[in-house]
């Protein structure tokens, strides 16, 4: 009796667990991470980096903010940020889009049984138009400062803009660390 207690009281402090680790995981599943690049680009002797420019379009958001997140994900990469001599020059924006996203509809099913093995159904549903909501897009953008060349683009779409909030950087965090993760391309 003992142990099936003991089993029991185990797996009540595992599910708050796995449900924070489900919501973690869902706060990121729906921003997506791309890039593009420059394939004749050698990318191996490229180390230093400046700020060329920067643009945030979502109110309440700093650049400042943006750069610094940004600095510590390309530093912990092995990039230095040096503004007398650098290989790169970068430029982050951020801003909203609208966004439309999954289909909806209103559905509606009568079943009536006959007899022991028949039945008879009758349906109906109606397609609703796609929601609507604005979503938070970072770009960053490697230009290589010797020829003044674009040569990478990273972006991250679908970002909830409660993301943007002071008391979300976290996640905010976790957003930038994974879109500069991608450079140098491999």
């Amino acid at each position: 009796m003992n142990a099936a207690k003991a089993t029991i009281h185990s797996a009540t402090r595992i599910r708050p667990l796995l449900l924070l680790a489900l919501l973690l995981l869902s706060a990121c599943a729906s921003t997506r991470y791309e890039h593009d690049f420059r394939p004749d680009t050698d990318f191996s002797g490229l180390q230093t980096y400046i700020w060329r420019s920067s643009d945030v379009q979502i109110p309440g958001v700093d650049i400042e903010r943006l750069q610094s997140l940004a600095d510590d994900a390309l530093q912990a990469q092995g990039l230095v940020r040096d503004p007398l001599a650098p290989d790169l020059l970068l430029s982050l924006n951020a801003f909203t889009r609208q966004a439309t996203g999954g289909s909806r509809g209103v559905g509606l099913s009568i079943g009536v049984p006959i007899g022991r093995s028949g039945s008879v159904g009758i349906g109906g549903s109606r397609a609703l138009p796609p929601a609507e909501r604005q979503e938070g897009v970072l770009v960053l953008d490697v230009t290589q400062a010797r020829t003044n060349e674009l040569i990478w683009r990273g972006t991250a779409t679908g970002i909830s803009l409660e993301h943007f909030k002071l008391s979300e950087e976290d996640k905010l965090r976790r957003i930038v660390e994974r879109l500069s993760q991608q450079f140098p391309p491999e």
